[in-house]
């Protein structure tokens, strides 16, 4: 897994938004008052201005995510709880989405007073790295719910994670990626 900010959820909300303005237009019951319309329609378009799809996206730290059973790790796709354990967070090594990163700071690795961006957020999107060789680079699996405070000497981040998939036990379709 890897966290990925910016341009991939600007587009995922800018879709959002465009559903919900069809909606509004093409549902006369949604508002009792036109005012209500406009002012909600006005809303939605400066959303829509605010995030731009074309963002680039930052490709952050990577890790591994489980299922959680009462203290168990399972493999994530047989968690039957509602929270994912997310565990090795950190980007040491360079890759072709950046530099390694200093894990406290997220300034480029030697870099110690540059700038640098978190590594982990609450509300991070979490998708697949590719790295594995089984599932395909950017599925979109899990947001971040919470990061644990990092212990002294810490080497990586510990993460709980909700998946983006409401309920992955009770799947009714499935396609297969060749």
């Amino acid at each position: 897994m890897r966290v990925a900010r910016g341009g991939i959820e600007n587009k995922r909300l800018l879709d959002a938004t465009h559903t919900i303005a069809h909606f509004v237009n093409t549902h006369e019951d949604a508002f009792e008052k036109e005012e209500e319309k406009t002012a909600f329609s006005y809303l939605l378009e400066e959303l829509q201005k605010k995030y731009s799809p074309e963002e680039p996206t930052l490709f952050l730290a990577k890790g591994q995510l489980q299922g959680q059973l009462q203290g168990h790790s399972a493999p994530l796709w047989r968690s039957p709880g509602a929270l994912l354990r997310g565990v090795g967070f950190q980007y040491d090594f360079a890759d072709n989405h950046g530099p390694a990163r200093e894990l406290r700071s997220g300034a480029p690795a030697g870099q110690v007073q540059a700038p640098g961006v978190a590594l982990m957020q609450v509300d991070d999107l979490l998708v697949t790295s590719g790295l594995d060789g089984v599932f395909p680079e950017g599925l979109q699996i899990a947001r971040v719910h919470s990061i644990a405070p990092l212990r002294e000497g810490a080497i990586a981040y510990e993460i709980l994670a909700t998946p983006t998939a409401e309920d992955v036990l009770d799947l009714h379709v499935v396609f297969v990626l060749p």
